[in-house]
């Protein structure tokens, strides 16, 4: 029992497992409003705010590609 314990603390350190396909960090500033309508529309359909901005580019992306 102990032992199970202490190998969940061992691979807690350094947080999250590596992902077979990592996310990057991308920062942009949106109005007071903006800001609100995005949270409020990505509560109201149970996503969060970057799942919903991948969704939105990811269209905008492959139409791109396409040109």
């Amino acid at each position: 029992l102990l032992v199970g314990y202490l190998s969940d603390i061992e691979q807690s350190f350094g947080g999250r497992p590596k992902s077979s396909s990592p996310k990057m960090r991308h920062s942009f500033y949106l109005s007071q409003e903006e800001s609100e309508l995005l949270k409020e529309y990505a509560t109201n359909n149970d996503f969060s705010v970057s799942e919903m901005v991948r969704r939105l580019i990811r269209p905008l992306i492959k139409s791109m590609d396409n040109k």
